[in-house]
C-alpha cells in the first residue's frame, strides 16, 4: 500500500509538471532552440533525410523523430514543446524508478520532488532542445540495466547514442562497470566478465555505423564544428576555477554536493557501509560524473550537458540524507533544499534582466517572453516596421511556421553574427528599403554584456543611422530593455 502511494504521488508530480507547462505551448524558440527547429525543417524538406546536413550536425534520432512527426501532422511549435514536457514528465517517473531500485522508496521520491524543482531541469522543460530527451534517454538506459532488461537496455541505449555524440560515454562506462562488478563483487571468471561487458557496448556499433556514413557522404566523421569546440590551447589556470564552480557551485547544485562529499569520507574511513552494490554503484556514479568534468576541460561548459546525470547526484544525495539522519530530520532538510531552491528561482527570475545567467535557470524562460512583448509592443505601434533580433528567432504569434532562418519571414530580420557589422547593416537597410517597411526596430540582448556597459549594438549605431538615412528618412533604435520599460509605461 504504501509503495503504491509513493508511485501515485509521482505520477501526480508528472502530471503537475506537464501541465503547468501547457499555457507556455507557443513560447518563442530562444537560444539553441531555432538551430533544432531548422535541423527539424531541413530533414522534413529533404524527404526525411538523417544525413542532411544543418548548422550543428549532430546523431539522427532526435531531429528525425520530430521530422517525421511535423510529416504526419504539420510543422509546428506546439510539437517540439508537447515532446519537451513529455521527457520532462518521463524523466521524473523514471528517476523514481531508479531511486527505488536502488535506494528505496523514500529516496526515489525525494529524489524526484528535487529534480522537478531543480533550476536548470525547470528551465530546460520549456524549450526544445535534446537536454530533457537525453536526461530521458540517459535515466530509462540507467534504469534498463539495473533492471537487467537487456531489450530495453539496448534499445535505449542505441537511441541515446544516436542523439548526442558525448552520450556514448554512457554504454562505455555501463560496460566497464559490469566487468568490475561480475569480477569482484560476483567473483566470475575473467573472460565472462569481459564478455558481458562487452556486450553491453553493442549499441556504440550504431554510433560508428553513423559516423561511417558521415564519412562517405560529408567527408568528415563528426562536424567540423562541433569538434572544433575541443581545444587543448587553454589557459588551464583560469579554467580549473571556473569549472569546479561551475560543477559544484553553479544553480544551486552547491545545496546537495556536501551530502554526497560527507557519504564518500565517512566510507572511505570505513565508518558507514551499505552493501557492495550500492556502494559500487555509488562509485560507478561518481567515477561518470568525474569524467565529465574532465571532457570540460577540453571544450566549453554548457550547463544542459550535464544534465542528465544531475537526476542520479539528486538520488545519490538523498541516499545519503536518509542514512544519516531520522526520518523526520531528513524530512526536514530535504524540505528546507526545496524552499532553498524556489528561493534560487525567485532570486534569479527578479534579477533578471540585470545580469546574463545563460540556461542554468529562468533566464531563457524570461527573456523569451520578453521578446514576445517586445515584438508585440512594436507592431501594436507601428505600421509598417522591420523589427531586427539578435538572435536568430522564429515568429512568435504562431505555432505553424514554413521558413527556415534563411527564408526571413515578411517584416522581421534576423540578424546574422557570423557576418561583418558593416556589410550586414547594408543588407538590413536594402531588405526594408526594398520592402518599404519603416522604421528599422532593433531588439538588443544588452544583457549580455551586463548592465553597465553598452549593448552590442551600440558600437554600430551610428553607422545604422547613417546607412538609414541614405534609404529612408526616419531612424528608431530600441533596445530589449527600452521595449521592456514602454510597455510598462502603456499598461500602467
Amino acid at each position: 500500500m504504501k509503495k503504491n502511494k509513493y508511485l501515485l504521488a509521482v505520477i501526480v508530480l508528472c502530471i503537475i509538471n506537464f501541465i503547468i507547462r501547457l499555457p507556455f505551448i507557443h513560447l518563442l524558440p530562444y537560444n539553441d532552440s531555432p538551430v533544432y527547429y531548422d535541423a527539424v525543417l531541413k530533414v522534413l524538406n529533404n524527404h526525411l533525410n538523417p544525413f542532411t546536413f544543418y548548422i550543428s550536425y549532430k546523431p539522427p534520432i532526435l531531429i528525425l523523430f520530430v521530422a517525421l512527426l511535423f510529416k504526419l501532422f504539420t510543422p509546428s511549435l506546439m510539437i517540439g514543446s508537447l515532446l519537451v514536457y513529455s521527457c520532462s514528465s518521463l524523466s521524473l517517473l523514471f528517476t523514481y524508478l531508479l531511486g527505488r531500485c536502488l535506494f528505496g522508496e523514500k529516496t526515489g521520491l525525494f529524489a524526484t520532488l528535487l529534480l522537478s524543482i531543480f533550476p536548470l531541469f525547470v528551465a530546460q522543460s520549456f524549450f526544445f532542445n535534446d537536454a530533457i530527451v537525453l536526461t530521458f534517454l540517459t535515466l530509462i538506459t540507467l534504469y534498463s540495466y539495473v533492471k537487467s532488461n537487456k531489450l530495453s537496455y539496448y534499445i535505449s541505449a542505441t537511441l541515446l547514442v544516436l542523439t548526442k555524440e558525448p552520450q556514448i560515454f554512457i554504454p562505455i562506462s555501463i560496460g566497464f562497470y559490469e566487468i568490475y562488478r561480475l569480477r569482484f563483487l560476483l567473483h566470475t571468471s575473467i573472460k565472462q566478465a569481459i564478455k558481458q561487458g562487452a556486450l553491453l557496448w553493442t549499441p556504440i556499433c550504431a554510433f560508428l555505423l553513423w559516423m561511417g556514413m558521415n564519412k562517405i557522404i560529408f567527408g568528415f566523421y563528426l562536424d567540423p564544428v562541433n569538434v572544433g569546440l575541443f581545444s587543448i590551447d587553454k589557459n588551464y589556470a583560469e579554467l580549473i576555477p571556473y569549472i569546479l564552480h561551475f560543477v559544484f557551485l553553479f544553480n544551486g547544485i552547491w545545496l546537495i554536493w556536501p551530502t554526497i562529499i560527507a557519504y564518500v569520507v565517512l566510507f572511505v574511513a570505513h565508518k558507514i557501509h551499505m552493501n557492495k552494490t550500492r556502494d559500487s554503484i555509488l562509485f560507478y556514479f561518481l567515477f561518470l560524473f568525474s569524467f565529465y568534468i574532465l571532457f570540460y576541460f577540453f571544450t566549453e561548459p554548457v550547463p544542459r550537458y550535464m544534465l542528465p546525470l544531475y537526476p542520479y547526484l539528486f538520488l545519490v544525495g538523498c541516499a545519503t540524507i536518509n542514512l544519516f539522519f531520522s526520518k523526520m530530520k531528513s524530512l526536514m532538510l530535504l524540505l528546507t533544499i526545496c524552499f532553498l531552491y524556489v528561493g534560487v528561482h525567485i532570486s534569479h527570475y527578479f534579477y533578471l534582466p540585470m545580469e546574463y545567467w545563460g540556461e542554468t535557470d529562468l533566464n531563457l524562460f524570461h527573456v523569451s517572453t520578453l521578446y514576445k512583448k517586445s515584438i508585440r509592443y512594436i507592431r501594436t505601434h507601428y505600421e509598417k516596421p522591420l523589427i531586427v533580433t539578435v538572435p536568430w528567432l522564429y515568429e512568435w504569434d504562431t505555432s505553424a511556421f514554413k521558413n527556415t532562418k534563411s527564408q526571413y519571414n515578411q517584416g522581421m530580420y534576423f540578424w546574422n553574427i557570423t557576418n561583418e557589422g558593416k556589410d550586414e547593416l547594408g543588407n538590413i537597410i536594402q531588405w526594408a528599403h526594398d520592402r518599404s517597411l519603416s522604421p528599422i526596430i532593433f531588439i538588443d540582448p544588452s544583457y549580455i554584456d551586463g548592465p553597465n556597459d553598452p549593448p552590442i549594438l551600440d558600437a554600430y549605431k551610428i553607422k545604422i543611422a547613417t546607412l538609414y538615412d541614405d534609404t529612408i528618412n526616419h531612424y528608431n533604435y530600441h533596445t530589449l530593455y527600452r521595449i521592456k520599460e514602454a510597455i510598462i509605461q502603456t499598461e500602467q
